[in-house]
Protein backbone atom coordinates (compact mmCIF):
# COMPACT_ATOMS: atom_id res chain seq x y z
CA UNK A 1 0.00 0.00 0.00
CA UNK A 2 2.65 2.24 0.84
CA UNK A 3 4.36 1.74 -2.48
CA UNK A 4 1.11 2.49 -4.31
CA UNK A 5 0.31 5.74 -2.66
CA UNK A 6 4.07 6.61 -3.51
CA UNK A 7 4.08 5.73 -6.92
CA UNK A 8 0.07 7.02 -7.53
CA UNK A 9 -0.39 9.47 -5.02
CA UNK A 10 -2.65 9.91 -1.73
CA UNK A 11 -5.91 10.93 -4.20
CA UNK A 12 -5.22 7.89 -6.47
CA UNK A 13 -5.48 4.82 -3.65
CA UNK A 14 -8.41 3.34 -2.31
CA UNK A 15 -9.42 -0.51 -0.49
CA UNK A 16 -12.32 -2.00 -2.45
CA UNK A 17 -13.73 -5.21 -0.43
CA UNK A 18 -15.62 -7.75 -2.54
CA UNK A 19 -16.45 -10.02 0.31
CA UNK A 20 -19.35 -10.52 2.14
CA UNK A 21 -19.95 -9.20 5.83
CA UNK A 22 -18.83 -12.88 7.06
CA UNK A 23 -15.63 -12.81 5.56
CA UNK A 24 -13.87 -15.04 3.04
CA UNK A 25 -13.06 -18.32 5.40
CA UNK A 26 -16.92 -18.05 6.33
CA UNK A 27 -17.93 -18.08 2.77
CA UNK A 28 -15.24 -20.75 1.61
CA UNK A 29 -14.31 -22.85 4.69
CA UNK A 30 -12.14 -25.31 2.12
CA UNK A 31 -10.70 -25.47 -0.94
CA UNK A 32 -13.21 -27.64 -2.27
CA UNK A 33 -15.93 -25.22 -1.80
CA UNK A 34 -12.94 -22.51 -3.28
CA UNK A 35 -12.76 -24.34 -6.85
CA UNK A 36 -15.91 -25.56 -7.24
CA UNK A 37 -17.02 -21.44 -7.10
CA UNK A 38 -14.72 -20.04 -8.96
CA UNK A 39 -13.67 -23.46 -11.40
CA UNK A 40 -15.08 -21.01 -14.30
CA UNK A 41 -13.05 -18.21 -13.74
CA UNK A 42 -10.43 -20.37 -13.17
CA UNK A 43 -9.95 -21.52 -16.60
CA UNK A 44 -9.34 -17.40 -17.85
CA UNK A 45 -5.39 -16.94 -18.19
CA UNK A 46 -6.07 -13.57 -16.97
CA UNK A 47 -7.28 -14.49 -13.65
CA UNK A 48 -4.95 -16.88 -11.76
CA UNK A 49 -6.48 -17.10 -7.76
CA UNK A 50 -4.37 -19.32 -5.41
CA UNK A 51 -5.46 -21.15 -1.91
CA UNK A 52 -6.39 -19.93 0.47
CA UNK A 53 -7.83 -16.92 -0.90
CA UNK A 54 -6.94 -13.18 1.02
CA UNK A 55 -4.85 -11.85 3.49
CA UNK A 56 -5.64 -13.60 6.83
CA UNK A 57 -5.04 -10.38 8.65
CA UNK A 58 -7.81 -8.44 6.40
CA UNK A 59 -10.46 -11.46 5.91
CA UNK A 60 -13.14 -9.68 8.05
CA UNK A 61 -14.22 -6.88 7.09
CA UNK A 62 -13.95 -5.47 10.86
CA UNK A 63 -10.12 -6.79 10.34
CA UNK A 64 -9.66 -3.69 8.02
CA UNK A 65 -8.93 -1.69 11.12
CA UNK A 66 -5.47 -3.35 10.93
CA UNK A 67 -5.37 -1.02 7.58
CA UNK A 68 -5.87 1.85 9.58
CA UNK A 69 -3.60 1.05 12.24
CA UNK A 70 -0.97 0.74 9.42
CA UNK A 71 -1.73 3.99 8.30
CA UNK A 72 -1.86 5.56 11.21
CA UNK A 73 1.71 4.37 12.39
CA UNK A 74 3.45 5.45 8.96
CA UNK A 75 2.38 8.80 9.93
CA UNK A 76 -0.54 9.13 7.35
CA UNK A 77 -3.25 11.91 8.71
CA UNK A 78 -7.04 11.17 8.96
CA UNK A 79 -7.83 13.42 5.78
CA UNK A 80 -5.61 10.74 4.10
CA UNK A 81 -6.75 7.52 5.72
CA UNK A 82 -10.72 8.52 4.65
CA UNK A 83 -9.31 8.96 1.34
CA UNK A 84 -7.95 5.37 1.04
CA UNK A 85 -10.83 3.67 3.20
CA UNK A 86 -13.29 4.85 1.02
CA UNK A 87 -13.72 8.58 0.05
CA UNK A 88 -11.34 7.67 -2.85
CA UNK A 89 -13.54 4.94 -4.33
CA UNK A 90 -17.20 7.59 -3.40
CA UNK A 91 -15.22 10.40 -5.59
CA UNK A 92 -14.71 8.22 -8.08
CA UNK A 93 -17.91 6.84 -8.68
CA UNK A 94 -19.66 10.42 -8.53
CA UNK A 95 -17.13 11.14 -11.35
CA UNK A 96 -17.87 8.62 -13.29
CA UNK A 97 -21.70 8.35 -12.14
CA UNK A 98 -22.23 12.34 -13.19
Amino acid sequence: MEHAIQVAGIEHVGIGSDTDLRGWRASFHDEATFLKFYTPLLKRESFKMKWPIGIDEIDHPLEHLVIVQHLLEHGHSRSDIEKIMGGNVLRLCAEVMS
